[in-house]
């Protein structure tokens, strides 16, 4: 089997591990490429309509040589009706399940401090967004007594 830029790839049961797909296979690949929650690693909305993506993207795109496969990727994308100038560096890919959930909490977060200066104000929401994360099931943390903050979209229809 082919390895290097465009070599398709899926991902195994367990959601996080890429698995390359022989050439022949390439509408099986097509047809689990369809379904959108395969692929999803995060999606975040914040208050002001800015959305956070980390998808597994489905084809290798390590221009490289050498190097392991770069297999999921996180954009930011501006509210409806903003142009995307503040965007445009705002997207990273990565070569790991892992790495891309860190990477998309770390472009949340970069996303936060560019929309809302006031400090408390960002704080309620990361506060809010932390907690959806948390229970989002891929990374639920252990059980907690404190009690759920609220929603993202509420601190801010005060």
């Amino acid at each position: 089997m082919n390895t290097g830029w465009g070599v398709k790839y899926t991902l195994a049961p367990d959601g996080r591990t890429p698995v390359p797909v022989p050439h022949d296979s390439v509408l099986k690949w097509a047809h689990w490429m369809e379904r959108f929650s395969h692929r999803k690693v995060a999606l975040t909305l914040l208050p002001d309509g800015t959305r956070i993506s980390t998808v597994f993207l489905g084809i290798d795109h390590n221009y490289r040589a050498t190097g392991a496969p770069v297999l999921w990727e996180t954009m930011v994308f501006p509210p409806a009706g903003e142009g995307d100038t503040a965007y445009d560096t705002m997207m990273d890919r990565y070569t790991s399940y892992d790495d891309a959930w860190l990477g998309h909490w770390h472009y949340v977060k970069l996303a936060l401090v560019r929309r809302y200066t006031n400090d408390q104000t960002r704080d309620r929401i990361w506060k809010a967004i932390e907690h959806e994360r948390d229970v989002e099931g891929q990374h639920r943390p252990a059980a907690t007594d404190q009690p759920a903050p609220e929603s993202a979209q509420s601190v801010m229809q005060e």
